[in-house]
């Protein structure tokens, strides 16, 4: 069992000390009620409880902050650089705190051929430090950081690895893990009524977003407007925002939550063969059950700019599909058309190598290798890659990640 108490200048003075104890307990199930049977060769039961700080990631967040920025003034001869605020009061500003259960198996078997762990937790995160958009004026700069909540996250972890396979030439190692975890929001501190917080910034206009944290649902949903389609007299089909509330018209009374960012579970594989002086092996990985807003697909689902411009430009392939052309009405940038299963499995690496060994007298030896990473993608993303390079599950669109390739010379002496 331990106790910290952790301090931060990061905080006002009356917040800044946290205390953060934690307390863990096993027992040896093997050496207790196990000890004779051979086959098993450690079982373990691991009971844990801790509390966890976070701070915000920049300083004096508690204070308003001047820094540079705006346009260049002229005075008396020459540009000067103005200063403006660059964050809000808030002296309530303090730790977030992360309350953890946990429960865990560890264990091996037939000669520690077999091993792995399972482990079930809880985890109530409170007083969450998020940055959310404040109104301008009353507040003198548009963002302000608070401690806005409260979340609740369970699930299982489990871990396995084995020799399937070992003779004098060959053998076969395969490793497999797997995690599941629920959230959900319990609490804001947005008034009486828990008001939703918006989030997911999206590309198109200015503060605009397509997700929201609200109580009840888990963090990060997507707040979007149903798409439905029909069949015009000519047989062609078209698609249009669904009056979810039949009042006539279309506004922020139809939207409705469509999922969220967070994956149901990820796994991830690892599989290695050796036969004499031959290896081969593979890394990958991949997350099931979440959705990702193709925000670029988004930002370039009209034509109506560029063709009464009289140009002749680029469209995303979205347009011919949609035949979204009106910019009077924005609807269709918060259409859930864009929101897609982004499931995946990625294999990460592949690498095929042979070891020169009792090379005429010398005891050294020598292995070339081979190999590739980021090789493959399964998925029904349309988008460039179903691993956004965001928290909130947008996709902004971003750099493709390189696939590479690459050969390896190793001498031991």
């Amino acid at each position: 069992a331990t106790v910290r108490a952790d301090g931060s200048s990061r905080f006002a003075p009356e917040h800044r000390w946290g205390i953060f104890p934690s307390a863990a307990l096993g027992w040896k199930i093997k050496e207790t009620f196990l000890a004779d049977v051979n086959a098993i060769n450690d079982l373990k039961l691991r009971l844990g409880y801790g509390v966890t700080g976070n701070m915000p990631g920049d300083h004096y967040l508690y204070l308003m902050r001047v820094a540079p920025g705006g346009d260049y003034l002229w005075s008396n001869g020459a540009f000067i650089q103005p200063w403006g605020p660059s964050s809000n009061v808030n002296e309530s500003l303090r730790w977030e705190e992360k309350h953890e259960f946990n429960l865990g198996f560890d264990f091996a078997a037939f000669n520690h051929r077999f091993s792995g762990s399972l482990d079930a937790y809880f985890r109530n995160t409170t007083d969450l430090l998020w940055e959310y958009n404040v109104p301008m004026p009353p507040n003198p700069f548009g963002t302000k950081w608070d401690n806005y909540g409260q979340i609740h996250n369970y699930g299982v972890e489990l871990l396995l690895n084995g020799v399937l396979m070992e003779t004098k030439n060959f053998k076969w190692d395969l490793g497999f893990n797997f995690t599941y975890n629920e959230n959900k929001i319990i609490r804001l501190n947005t008034g009486e009524d828990e008001t939703p917080i918006p989030t997911g910034g999206i590309s198109n206009g200015t503060g605009n977003t397509i997700q929201r944290h609200a109580v009840g649902l888990p963090t990060s949903s997507f707040y979007v407007y149903e798409t439905g389609m029909g069949t015009r007299d000519n047989g062609e089909k078209y698609y249009y925002v669904v009056d979810r509330n039949e009042d006539g018209q279309i506004n922020n009374d139809d939207k409705y939550c469509a999922g969220d960012a967070n994956p149901d579970f990820y796994y991830g594989l690892n599989l290695k063969l050796s036969y004499k002086n031959w290896d081969f092996g593979f890394n990958g990985h991949g997350s099931f059950g979440y959705k990702v807003f193709n925000d670029f697909a988004s930002n370039h689902s009209t034509a109506y700019f560029d063709v009464n411009a009289g140009n002749l430009p680029n469209f995303a392939t979205a347009v011919k599909r949609t035949g979204f052309t009106q910019i009077s009405g924005d609807y269709q940038f918060f259409s859930d058309f864009y929101l897609e299963n982004a499931s995946f499995f990625r294999m990460d690496d592949i690498n095929l190598g042979y070891t020169f060994k009792e090379i005429g007298n010398w005891e050294g030896n020598i292995r070339v290798a081979a190999s590739c990473q980021n090789v493959f993608v399964i998925t029904n993303y349309s988008g460039i890659d179903p691993e956004v390079n965001s928290a909130d599950g947008v996709d902004r669109s971003f750099w493709p990640r390189p696939r590479t390739y690459s050969v390896r010379l190793n001498i031991n002496f």
